[in-house]
């Protein structure tokens, strides 16, 4: 997996070696290499000021690095299986992440707690992503489901269920009224959704 800094001038790819590496997105040259997960790596991002990377690894946690120093400044425990997806939030204050467990779980990015699980879908999660003002949260996996929690309180507000196989992917459009899903059916679907 690999993905581009907010100015786009660097990039983060993961892998199962148990690195993090930042690349110069201009000249291709690796600036840094990130270590210390204990497990493949299988996600990561930037923060929306560019200044940290956070990854999720095989090992059940979530590492959030300084790009400055390549230092690990937290990591976060609390997840029993795979951290597939992390998501940080548009204020950058707060990280979603995705497990395996089933859970989606929401971090201070400040103190490293666990403010709020999340709990509700029936298999393995894929992905995760804030809403454009981070009120809203999107979490989608292997049950073929697409939910969306508050951030403020945790509660499920709503629940898309008619995906014929895995929901992969999440991302919000600039209007935030619609999201897009891709899963293995080798479909993507735009879906309007209202929260009262």
């Amino acid at each position: 997996m690999t993905m581009y800094s907010p100015d786009g001038h660097t990039i983060a790819s993961v892998s199962r070696d148990r690195t993090v590496r930042l690349w110069d997105a201009f000249t291709g040259t690796c600036r840094t290499t990130l270590n210390g997960h204990t497990g493949g790596i299988v996600s990561v991002v930037f923060s929306p000021d560019g200044k940290k990377v956070a990854s999720g690894s095989l090992d059940d946690t979530i590492r959030l690095w300084v790009i400055e120093n390549g230092a690990c400044h937290k990591t976060l425990e609390g997840h029993g299986d795979t951290v597939r997806s992390v998501a940080y939030s548009p204020q950058g204050n707060q990280l979603a992440s995705a497990s395996d467990d089933m859970t989606v779980r929401l971090w201070d990015v400040e103190s490293g707690e666990c403010r709020l699980i999340l709990i509700g879908h029936s298999d393995e999660l894929l992905c995760v992503a804030y809403s454009l003002n981070g009120d809203l949260l999107a979490s989608g996996g292997q049950d073929k489901t697409v939910r969306l929690w508050s951030t403020e309180s945790g509660q499920s507000l709503a629940v898309v269920r008619n995906f014929q196989d895995t929901v992969r992917r999440i991302a919000w459009p600039a209007l935030g009224c619609h999201k897009w899903h891709a899963h293995r059916d080798r479909c993507i679907h735009a879906r309007r959704t209202r929260i009262e």
